[in-house]
C-alpha cells in the first residue's frame, strides 16, 4: 500500500516539477512561449495550489493509516501474539526511509528554486518529512513497529500497515522463507517471515495453525520445521 501511495505523490510531484521548469524557463529567459497561456498572473499559483492539496492529501491519507496502525498494534493484551519487527526488517526500513526522504527532500529544494510560487509544494514535502521521521523514531525507539495476530487477523506495522485476514483463507504455503495465504476468491496475499525475529517463528507459526484453525485450512511446506499446537 505504501508503495502506492508513493507512486500517486511522485506522479504529481513530476507533472509539477515539469510545470515549474517550463514556468521559469518562460518568465526567465523568455523562452517556451507556448507555456505563456498557462502561467499567466493567478493561473500559475492556482495550478500549485492544486497540485499541492492532492499530494498533501495522500500524504495526509498515508500517515493516518500508519499512526492508526501504532495505536492498534500497541494494545498487546489483545492478541494472541505480538511481536516488534526484526533487525533485519527495521533496517529496510531505515533504508527505505532514507531513500524517501532523500527524494522528498530533492522536491522539497527544486521546487523553491525554480519558482518562488511553489513553494507552497515545498512545505507540503517538508510537512511529509517531518511526519514520517516522526513515525519512524516512534516506531523504532519506541519499539512501536510490530507483528501481531488476533483471532481475526494478522496485522504488520512498520512503514506500511498490512492486514491479512483469516476469513475465506483456504491454505497457508510456506516457499524461500515466505508465507502465502491462497484465499477461496483466488486471492493469495503473502508475508516474509524475516520480519519476524527468529526466535519468534516457531511460536508465530504454532499459534498461527491455531488461529486460523489447521483442521479447515491446509498448510503446506513446513516439513517438520515447526510443530503444531494441537499436536502438543
Amino acid at each position: 500500500m505504501n508503495r502506492i501511495f508513493n507512486s500517486w505523490i511522485f506522479i504529481f510531484a513530476i507533472v509539477g516539477l515539469v510545470y515549474a521548469f517550463f514556468a521559469s524557463m518562460y518568465e526567465t529567459f523568455g523562452i517556451f512561449h507556448k507555456v505563456q497561456s498557462v502561467i499567466k498572473d493567478g493561473q500559475k499559483e492556482y495550478v500549485y495550489a492544486v497540485i499541492a492539496i492532492l499530494i498533501f492529501a495522500i500524504g495526509a491519507w498515508r500517515s493516518s493509516k500508519k499512526w492508526s496502525g501504532i495505536r492498534i498494534i500497541k494494545q498487546v493484551q489483545r492478541y494472541q501474539f505480538n511481536t516488534v519487527i526484526s533487525a533485519k526488517r527495521k533496517k529496510q526500513v531505515l533504508l527505505n526511509n532514507l531513500l524517501e526522504t532523500i527524494a522528498y527532500l530533492f522536491f522539497t529544494i527544486a521546487f523553491a528554486i525554480l519558482d518562488i510560487d511553489a513553494s507552497i509544494l515545498s512545505l507540503v514535502f517538508l510537512v511529509i518529512i517531518i511526519d514520517s521521521l516522526l513515525n519512524l523514531i516512534r516506531g523504532i525507539n519506541g519499539k512501536k513497529y510490530r507483528i501481531g495476530m488476533t483471532k481475526r487477523a494478522i496485522i504488520t506495522v512498520d512503514r506500511e500497515v498490512k492486514v491479512i485476514y483469516f476469513k475465506g483463507l483456504t491454505q497457508v504455503s510456506l516457499q524461500n522463507g515466505r508465507l502465502y495465504f491462497e484465499y477461496i476468491n483466488d486471492l493469495v496475499l503473502d508475508l516474509d517471515m524475516n520480519n519476524i525475529p527468529e526466535e519468534d517463528h516457531a511460536e508465530f507459526i504454532n499459534t498461527l495453525r491455531t488461529v486460523a484453525d489447521e483442521t479447515k485450512v491446509y498448510f503446506s511446506g513446513f516439513g517438520n520445521q515447526f510443530s503444531s499446537v494441537a499436536s502438543q
